[in-house]
């Protein structure tokens, strides 16, 4: 079962505005990539200023959380430093 399809001739008219359709169709894209290409590296140029090249807001406070994280765990095992000498020296009295 093939289905043959018939060939259809264009008219030089309906060829000429088959190719001016294709023409604004790709000016177009075109277009449309150069402002999407041109909005990413403006947001980009304006992130990295601010935020040491951190592209979105998010992963700039991931950053930070995981600093106050990691800051805080310090600190807890700094405390369970000082804290260990105090307790051998009140068991050994």
């Amino acid at each position: 079962m093939t289905d043959t399809f018939e060939r259809v001739e264009l008219s030089p008219e309906a060829t000429a505005a088959r190719k001016k359709r294709n023409i604004w169709l790709a000016a177009a894209l075109l277009g449309f990539v150069f402002l999407v290409g041109a909005t990413t590296a403006i947001r980009i140029s304006e992130a990295g200023a601010k935020d040491g090249m951190y592209f979105s807001g998010y992963m700039n406070e991931a950053a930070v959380e995981k600093e106050k994280r990691e800051a805080a765990a310090r600190a807890e095992a700094l405390e369970a430093e000082l804290e260990a000498p105090k307790a051998e020296t009140v068991g050994d009295e």
